[in-house]
C-alpha cells in the first residue's frame, strides 16, 4: 500500500494563496456599489396574499343582497325570465355603511314600489325604504331596521388605484349570495358616453347580473367602487363606479339634498385628440367650443364658438368628458374661473354656474 507524500510548502506562498481565496470569495459575495445602489432603489414587488379569505371573512358581514319589484324594462337584457303570472322582481347587491342600517345599491336596481327587501349575510331578511335616488351616477341609498347595530365597511380612496391592481368583489349574482371573484384593475379614468358625470374603472374581475351595486374591495378591504355594469361585447370586462364619484352623492343622499350639478350652456366636440391652434403653431389639450346657448352663463361671460378650453376652476380639460365633469361639479351659484385659448391667445373668463336644465 503506497503512502501519500506530504511536500513543505514556504509559509509566504500559503498566505499568499489565503488571501487569493479570500479575495475571490469577497468580490463573488459582496455587491458593487452600483448593484447595492440599484437594489435599494428598486420598488418592492407587490404580490397578492396567498387567500384572499381574510379580507373575505372581514368585510362580507356588510355585504347584502337587495331584491326589488321590477319592471319588464329592468329585467331587459339581464337574463332574467318574464313570466307574467307571477311578481317580476330585480337582484342587485349592495353594503352597509352605516351600523343604523343604511345600504348603498345602484339604482337601476330599486324602484318606487315600496317593495324593496335586504337579505343580510346571516340570512335575515327586511323591508327597506328608499332614502334617496341619484339617476346620474346610478346609485340609491336604501335603509333598513335591523333593531341592532349592522357592520359596516369603510371607503376607500379610487384615486391611489392603478392599473394591475388587485381587488376583490363580494355580491349576489344570479341570486348566488355571498359571491366573491378577484381580478386586477384594467384601467382607470373611463368614461360611459352616455353619462359623462360617473368616473368608471375597468375592471378584469367576473362579475354577473345581479352584482350591480355591490362592493369593489382593495387589499386593505376599502370600498373603491361599486359594481355598475358588464360588457356586453366581452366577459370579463366590467365596469365600476369610483368611490371618488359615489362618496360625495352617498353624503348628500344621506343628508336628504337634492343632488343638483353645474350647467354654464355650451356645447363642445366630442374629440379627444388635442387642437393645433394656427395662430400661435402649436398643439393644446382641451375641449373645442362648438356652440353657445344663447343668454347662459357662458354667453354671458363671453365664451365664443371655436375657443378652446383648458382649464376649469383649476383643474386641465384634456378631454371632452373633463369639462362635462368639472362643471357639473362646479357648485350652482358660484363663479367658475375658466382659461381659454382663441386665435392663439390665452384669456380667463369668470364664469358664473347656474343649475343644470
Amino acid at each position: 500500500m503506497g503512502t501519500l507524500s506530504m511536500r513543505r510548502i514556504p509559509w509566504w506562498r500559503f498566505t499568499m494563496s489565503c488571501l487569493g481565496i479570500t479575495l475571490a470569495a469577497f468580490c463573488v459575495s459582496a455587491p458593487t456599489t452600483a448593484q447595492s445602489t440599484r437594489e435599494k432603489q428598486a420598488p418592492r414587488a407587490m404580490v397578492a396574499p396567498p387567500s384572499f379569505a381574510p379580507i373575505v371573512r372581514r368585510v362580507s358581514p356588510a355585504v347584502v343582497s337587495v331584491a326589488a319589484r321590477a319592471t319588464k324594462e329592468m329585467l331587459a337584457g339581464s337574463g332574467q325570465e318574464d313570466d307574467s303570472k307571477e311578481p317580476l322582481f330585480g337582484h342587485s347587491s349592495g353594503f352597509i355603511i352605516h351600523p343604523s342600517g343604511l345600504i348603498i345599491t345602484s339604482d337601476h336596481g330599486t324602484d318606487d314600489s315600496g317593495q324593496i327587501a335586504v337579505t343580510l349575510a346571516g340570512g335575515q331578511t327586511y323591508q327597506a325604504t328608499v332614502v334617496g335616488r341619484d339617476a346620474s351616477t346610478d346609485l340609491a341609498l336604501l335603509k333598513i331596521d335591523a333593531g341592532r347595530p349592522l357592520p359596516t365597511v369603510r371607503w376607500g380612496d379610487s384615486r391611489a388605484l392603478s392599473p394591475g391592481d388587485w381587488v376583490i368583489t363580494i355580491g349576489n349574482p344570479h341570486q348566488l349570495a355571498n359571491s366573491v371573484t378577484a381580478g386586477i384593475i384594467s384601467a382607470v379614468g373611463r368614461a360611459d358616453t352616455a353619462n359623462p358625470l360617473i368616473d368608471l374603472i375597468q375592471v378584469n374581475v367576473p362579475l354577473n347580473h345581479g352584482n350591480s351595486g355591490g362592493p369593489v374591495f382593495n387589499l386593505n378591504g376599502e370600498v373603491v367602487g361599486i359594481n355598475r355594469s358588464i360588457s356586453p361585447k366581452s366577459s370579463g370586462i366590467g365596469f365600476v363606479i369610483s368611490s371618488a364619484t359615489a362618496r360625495g352623492v352617498v353624503e348628500k343622499l344621506s343628508r336628504n339634498e337634492r343632488i343638483v350639478r353645474g350647467w354654464i350652456g355650451l356645447y363642445a366636440t366630442s374629440s379627444d385628440e388635442t387642437f393645433y391652434d394656427v395662430a400661435s403653431r402649436t398643439r393644446i389639450s382641451g375641449a373645442q367650443v362648438v356652440s353657445v346657448t344663447s343668454d347662459s352663463p357662458a354667453a354671458r361671460a363671453g365664451i365664443k364658438e371655436g375657443d378652446v378650453i383648458i382649464r376649469v376652476r383649476g383643474q386641465p380639460i384634456r378631454r371632452l368628458v373633463d369639462l362635462s365633469r368639472e362643471v357639473a361639479r362646479a357648485p350652482v351659484g358660484t363663479v367658475a374661473n375658466i382659461s381659454i385659448v382663441r386665435d392663439g391667445t390665452h384669456m380667463a373668463l369668470q364664469v358664473l354656474v347656474d343649475e343644470s336644465k
